[in-house]
């Protein structure tokens, strides 16, 4: 009978332990996205890109813009999005800090004071005590869980990857918003060039209704020249009204960016100084785009803490083992309490075994395994639309590139045009009002240009912030 009962205890223990269900985890993460092809291709055009390295951390300076270069160095000082996921990081870690507490033992200082009446009756059957009495008690007591299956040590890493995702995310957030205020940038500096250029042309129509006018008045012209012009002249004064608002929005919103008064003045001038140098490709992206992407560093941080739960949740069928103890002194006279006769040491070892919980250890394991598998889903996803970033962004970047190339050819026929036509009125071989038009059509076209060249810049900085905007080159 004694044998059996040790037995029995011992068969429950170890099929407790083993009753735990599912306990593997199917679903891996992507390792890297195949896109040489993509990237091999487009490096040959050595006029666009070329092989090079990934995004330098400050890879505004390449624009050699101090004005671009200052201003996403002050929003990333003082905006405030970005100070609150910096606090963000900061309170990750403190709570990391009260997980890993958890690994070393808990020790308190303690001094109890029991003030006890004996009721009469007591009293009467024990009348050697005295009936009003204290009972000290001081000392240090502890408490220490052995972490024999890793459950602490796995917590701790768990909230280790609070704290990577909270870094990685603290990373993302100042790419973004770099990539925003120089985006915002050039918008606010093409919207100033086009509302010089569209001033320039409706001045031109102006003209144009002048001589309209004075045409009709010497009943040369005809009504409907007047009043076709002066709708002209309309329809350009909206369109500069409406450059002119969008470029109060655009100075507002950059305002925001850096985190500063959105109604104030800019601390910068309106310069279209564009520069293209061919853009750098690095090698092997999709193999290395992990390593170069803080968002998804963030999301393999989550996957790795979504593992270490599932650790946890395992460690969890295992037996608990805990020690508490007391070591100090007790004693009803207060002025013996520290006495060597006081001294009274205690020690409580613990042991718990999970025999029946009503199945809430196997769903809190399957609920574990089943959030990690859906985190890592969601990473292979982000993988992916990274390495769709980056294909899309360089595509948009030839794209844009090549539309660009043939507009400034034909910015430079038509401006030759343009003076030749000025050329031959000047010389009374052509009119003021042939002149004129082809000095529009100029104009007209340098706006396109203009627009072109934003874009480039978009494209630009899309593709920099798909290729990680320098996370992990620091």
């Amino acid at each position: 009978m004694r044998v059996i009962i040790p037995f029995s205890f011992i068969f429950f223990c170890l099929s407790s332990c083993a009753n735990m269900g599912q306990k593997q985890v199917s679903v891996k993460p992507v390792k890297s996205v195949d896109i040489n092809s993509v990237r091999s291709g487009e490096v040959g055009d050595r006029s666009l890109f070329v092989c090079g390295d990934w995004p330098e951390k400050n890879w505004w300076d390449d624009f050699q813009d101090p004005d671009l270069s200052k201003a996403i160095e002050q929003g990333i000082r003082e905006s405030p999005s970005i100070q609150s996921v910096e606090a963000r990081v900061l309170a990750a870690k403190a709570q990391s800090d009260i997980v890993k507490s958890k690994l070393f033992p808990q020790i308190d200082a303690l001094f109890n004071l029991i003030w006890v009446y004996l009721s009469k009756d007591i009293h009467k059957k024990f009348p050697s005590v005295d009936q009003n009495f204290h009972f000290y008690t001081a000392g240090f007591d502890f408490t220490y869980e052995f972490d024999f299956w890793g459950k602490n040590k796995k917590l701790f890493l768990a909230s280790l990857g609070d704290v990577k995702t909270e870094e990685a995310l603290y990373q993302q957030a100042k790419i973004a918003l770099s990539t925003s205020i120089a985006m915002k940038y050039y918008d606010l500096q093409s919207t100033a060039v086009k509302i010089r250029i569209v001033s320039a042309i409706l001045e031109n129509r102006a003209k144009m209704l002048s001589m309209s006018n004075l045409l009709d008045e010497h009943q040369i012209g005809n009504g409907i020249d007047v009043n076709q012009r002066a709708r002209d002249v309309l329809i350009l004064q909206e369109s500069l009204a409406a450059l002119k608002e969008e470029l109060d929005l655009h100075k507002s919103s950059f305002k925001t960016l850096l985190g500063q008064n959105p109604s104030g003045d800019l601390e910068f001038g309106f310069a279209w100084n564009v520069q293209f140098a061919p853009f750098e490709l690095p090698p092997e992206i999709g193999l290395n785009l992990l390593a170069r992407r803080a968002d998804l560093a963030a999301q393999m941080a989550r996957v790795k803490k979504s593992a270490d739960l599932v650790g946890v949740a395992v460690s969890q069928f295992f037996p608990s083992v805990n020690l508490a103890g007391l070591i100090g002194f007790q004693d009803l006279d207060f002025s013996k309490l520290c006495s060597s006769q006081s001294f009274m040491p205690s020690l409580i070892p613990l042991i718990q075994l999970p025999i029946f919980h009503g199945g809430k250890l196997r769903a809190n394991l399957r609920e574990k395994i089943a959030v990690h598998e859906s985190i890592v889903f969601e990473y292979n996803e982000l993988i992916l639309k990274a390495a769709n970033e980056v294909v899309k962004g360089i595509s948009r970047l030839k794209s844009v590139n090549e539309r660009l190339g043939y507009q400034i050819n034909k910015v430079a026929a038509v401006k030759i045009i343009s003076d030749l036509t000025e050329i031959k009125f000047r010389q009374g071989i052509d009119s003021l009002y042939r002149s004129l038009q082809s000095q529009e059509e100029f104009l007209w076209a340098e706006l396109h240009q203009v627009e072109l060249q934003r874009l480039k810049y978009d494209a630009i900085i899309r593709l920099i912030k798909a290729l990680g905007g320098g996370y992990g080159n620091e």
